[in-house]
C-alpha cells in the first residue's frame, strides 16, 4: 500500500530547493506578509479594511481616497488628473483646486461623478475613476 504525502492547502508553494527552504525559514514571522495575513484573519467578517493598516471601515470613500494599499496607484493617477485638468485651462485648474481643498467625502463624490464641472473636466475625472478602479481592483488580490 502506497501512502500519499501531506496535501499542501496553502496558497504558497512548497520550497523545493535548499536555498528556497533557507529563505523561507529565515523570514521572520513578523514580516510584512505575516502581518497582513494576521490582520486579514483578525478583520474577517469585520467592516474594517484588511488591505491597509488604518483602522477604518472599508467603504467606497475609503477605497477611493484613503486606503494605503492603493496609495501608489492613487498618487500616480491623481498626478495625471491634475495635469489633464490644468491642461484644460483656468476652469480645469479651479476644479483641481476645489478637489484638493475638499474633504475625503466630497472628493469621493467628485470621483464618482456626483458633481459636474463641464464636459472636459468630467471626462478627465471619469478617466481617473475608470483607471483607478481597474488598477486597484486587480491589485487588491495581490498580497
Amino acid at each position: 500500500m502506497k501512502l500519499r504525502g501531506p496535501v499542501n492547502t496553502s496558497a504558497q508553494s512548497v520550497p523545493t530547493t535548499t536555498k528556497d527552504l533557507a529563505q523561507t525559514l529565515s523570514t521572520p514571522p513578523n514580516g510584512k506578509a505575516h502581518k497582513r495575513s494576521i490582520r486579514r484573519q483578525e478583520r474577517e467578517g469585520s467592516p474594517k479594511c484588511y488591505h491597509c493598516d488604518r483602522d477604518e471601515n472599508i467603504t467606497v470613500e475609503h477605497f477611493l481616497v484613503s486606503c494605503s494599499k492603493f496609495e501608489e496607484i492613487r498618487s500616480e493617477l491623481l498626478s495625471q488628473l491634475r495635469g489633464e485638468l490644468e491642461a484644460i485651462g483656468e476652469r480645469g485648474f479651479q476644479v483641481w483646486q476645489r478637489f484638493t481643498a475638499s474633504s475625503p467625502a466630497c472628493q469621493s463624490q467628485i470621483i464618482l461623478g456626483a458633481q459636474s464641472f463641464g464636459a472636459l473636466e468630467d471626462e478627465a475625472i471619469d478617466h481617473f475613476r475608470t483607471e483607478y478602479v481597474a488598477r486597484a481592483w486587480s491589485e487588491r488580490i495581490v498580497i
